[in-house]
């Protein structure tokens, strides 16, 4: 959980690398997300834990979007959000291998 919070965390501090490159102002930000320029500063400060669609609506504001992968313990892709790509039919019996051991331990 810690290394998944880390990822947005890092993802948030370039979100702010990027609005700061642009000098952009927070309220500005918040505007074209439809939010408060005190709740884009907890984001950026780390004081909150954003929702998944708060990051995404973010980078909307900055003219960008996210891409989510699912991955596997292996860090192979088992979904990709925006080319809609998925594993085979062997690589998802795998995947289902290896949950059943997690669930042993």
């Amino acid at each position: 959980m810690l290394e998944a919070m880390d990822r947005r965390e890092r993802a948030l501090q370039l979100l702010k690398s990027i609005r700061n490159g642009v000098e952009k102002a927070e309220e500005w930000v918040a505007n074209r997300m439809e939010s408060s320029q005190a709740t884009v500063s907890r984001l950026e400060s780390g004081e909150i834990d954003p929702h998944l669609s708060t990051v995404e609506r973010y980078a909307v504001s900055l003219g960008m979007r996210v891409n989510w992968q699912l991955l596997n313990g292996r860090n192979e892709v088992v979904l990709d959000l925006l080319s809609e790509d998925m594993l085979d039919q062997e690589a998802l019996a795998n995947l289902a291998g290896e949950l059943a051991e997690l669930e042993d331990d």
